[in-house]
């Protein structure tokens, strides 16, 4: 399944939920979304392109969201798209500033956790990089 999101409909919103299922625990992350629309300005010469939640009522917010669910720890997966993200721009997001080598370390070894032996050759070339830094 392919799902789009535009960024006209992305919001700031964004939330951590989590549910257990059978005795196991499962971490979402949930990005709400506004969609839309064209309307007539107030004077009725143009049209404006605004957006916001889907409110029934005050307190009653059925906006539409995306989430992603995880078994495990969803920041490596996160940390993937973010390095593939700057590598496409040719910099890191000006928000987050760059990433630290701190962070390419803590991401190597809780990859080379879960992964294994197999994988050994890369992460001695991430340490690498990330040492000479």
């Amino acid at each position: 399944m392919r799902v789009n999101v535009y960024a006209e409909e992305m919001t700031d919103r964004v939330e951590i939920i989590g549910k257990e299922i059978d005795g196991q625990e499962f971490t979402g992350l949930r990005f709400y979304l506004h969609l839309p629309a064209t309307v007539p300005t107030a004077d009725g010469k143009g049209t404006e392109n605004v957006s916001g939640p889907f409110m029934h009522r005050p307190g009653d917010d059925d906006s539409a969201a995306v989430t992603f669910w995880g078994k495990r720890d969803l920041r490596e997966t996160l940390r993937l798209a973010m390095v593939k993200l700057d590598k496409y721009y040719g910099q890191p997001a000006q928000a987050s500033g760059p990433v630290k080598v701190d962070d390419i370390r803590e991401l190597v070894d809780s990859i080379s956790e879960k992964r294994g032996p197999e994988k050994a050759v890369w992460f001695r070339v991430m340490r690498a990089l990330a040492a000479a830094e």
